[in-house]
């Protein structure tokens, strides 16, 4: 809703540009309490492999599974730190390069 084409999909991902439209990708923010962690592009969006698209790194749950899950996956976790703070019920996070 916060973008407009041209799009195209790529097996599960709807949401591909190609890569001349890349700039048309919204930033990323995830949002929770007391925490806003806005993504940068290289946790957003996947290259295809024959290099003229780009897609949202989301999909859409299949229809099997509950809507009110999320999954946070590893490609938006890449080159995060992630603390669990057990004791005050906390979670925080901090870039962090992990070449």
């Amino acid at each position: 809703k916060q973008v407009t084409g041209p799009f195209s999909s790529l097996g599960a991902f709807d949401t591909c540009f190609v890569k001349t439209y890349e700039t048309l990708a919204p930033a990323i923010t995830l949002r929770f309490t007391d925490l806003n962690l806005t993504l940068p592009m290289e946790n957003s969006l996947i290259h295809s492999s024959s290099g003229s698209l780009a897609c949202l790194a989301m999909a859409a749950a299949p229809s099997n599974v509950n809507s009110v899950l999320n999954v946070i996956a590893n490609f938006q976790q890449q080159n995060l730190r992630v603390l669990f703070d057990t004791v005050n019920n906390k979670v925080g996070i901090a870039r962090e390069l992990c070449n």
